[in-house]
Parts: structure tokens; sequence; C-alpha cells
């Protein structure tokens, strides 16, 4: 009886550490909680499906001549190549609507004038120093150069709104943003000789992949001119 417990239990742990292990290989998890990032007081940044990838083996470093420099003739090389090691598909848009409140009136409205609002991204590689677009293309990354994107919604003149409505518009761009790092080994020159350093180096891109506007609206299914109006939400609704 004693030798199956024990039996039992070593079973038991072996199968826990097993999924332990499972869990950690796990390196492309698809996090599904939404980040926000403010960025005015008119424009918000949310982040949405987040993908993570692993970090590659390291590359070979050049080898040096016989004064100490490399054999491509520059002063630093990659130890672990430029790659992208996280993606997350994000979404830019107006906080606030352009609207047309006929919620409370018993008769369609027209609009005399022409309405529009609009959001603006610059879209593309952002680095500096090592990691620069020539580099980060050198080494196989998809990333471009910078490029504006825009998105505007705008209600006609003559647009007509129903009795007992309210609508409202907003412009929208969705984008994914690669996260690039790469680890480099720079040659420092020095006396009386000169040495090499290791640091790791970051870059972003974003890709635009679409530029769209999104409608809502509301009805007063009372059809009282009393009721109170809603308000279209700030934060972003599929």
């Amino acid at each position: 009886m004693k030798r199956k417990l024990f039996i039992t239990i070593i079973m038991m742990l072996l199968l826990t550490m097993s999924s332990v292990f499972v869990l950690a290989d796990d390196s492309t998890t698809l996090n599904e909680e939404a980040v926000v990032e403010n960025v005015d007081n008119k424009v918000i940044d949310k982040a949405e499906d987040v993908r993570y990838y692993p970090m590659p083996k390291a590359t070979l470093e050049v080898p040096l001549d016989s004064a100490g420099y490399e054999t491509r003739g520059l002063l630093s090389s990659w130890v672990v190549e430029p790659y992208v090691y996280k993606t997350e598909r994000r979404i830019r848009y107006n906080t606030t609507w352009l609207t047309i409140d006929n919620y409370n009136s018993a008769v369609p409205v027209v609009t005399s004038s022409e309405k529009e609002k609009k959001v603006t991204m610059t879209a593309g590689f952002s680095g500096s120093g090592a990691l620069s677009l020539s580099e980060a293309l050198d080494v196989g990354l998809e990333v471009s150069g910078s490029y504006a994107s825009e998105s505007t919604t705008k209600f006609s003149t003559g647009y007509t709104v129903p009795a007992w409505f309210k609508v409202g518009q907003r412009a929208y761009i969705r984008y994914e943003r690669s996260y690039i790092k790469g680890k480099i080994r720079r040659y420092i020159p020095s006396l009386p000789v000169g040495y090499y350093v290791e640091e790791w180096v970051e870059a972003t891109n974003d890709r635009v992949y679409e530029e769209g506007e999104k409608f809502k609206s509301y009805e007063n299914t009372n059809e009282k001119p009393t009721s109170n109006v809603p308000s279209f939400p700030s934060s972003w609704e599929e």
C-alpha cells in the first residue's frame, strides 16, 4: 500500500513539472489585454493584440585583421543581429466625435455646411545610431522609411438627420507596430590599447493597414423633447 502511494505521489510531481516546462516554453503567447497610451487630449493610441517572438541565436562576430580592426572596415559588428521581438496591432483614433444632435427634435435637420474631423500619424521606421533604417534593411527586416497617414470623417452639406436621432462619426487608423532590437559590439579607440563594448540597441516600425471611419447613432425611442441626451464614448468600441 505504501509503495503504491509513493508511486502515485511521484507521478503527480512529474506531471506538475511537465506542465510548468510547457508553459515556460511558449514564446508566442497572445496577450489579449489592451494597453491604452494617451497621446494628447484629442487622440489615443490603443494597443490591441500583442505577440512576442523568441530571441534568435547569437550571430558570428566579424573577424579582426592584424591591426585589430574588423575586416569589413567598420568599428562595430552585430553580436545578435537585429530582429523583431514583439508586434502589436494598434489603433489610433479621436476620443471626441463629429456629431449632429437631433435627439430631442420631432423634425429632421439638414446640415447647412460641411463638418469634418481627422486623425493623423507618422508611420514607418523609428531608430537612430547603430540601429538605423539602412542597417535594419541590410539584415532583411521588413521596415520602411517614414510616411504620413491620415483618415478623415465628414458630414457633407445637405446631410439629413432624422427626427429623434443623434449621430456621430470618428476617424481611425489601424496599424501594426514592430519592436526591434539587436546587440552590437563596438570598438572604442583608447590609449594605450583600444577595447570593445557590447550593448543592446532598439527601434520600432509602424505599418498602417487600414484608414477608416466609424459611425454611431442614438435614437430617442420615447420621442420626448425633454429626454436626456446620451454622450458618445471616448474609449474605443468595435
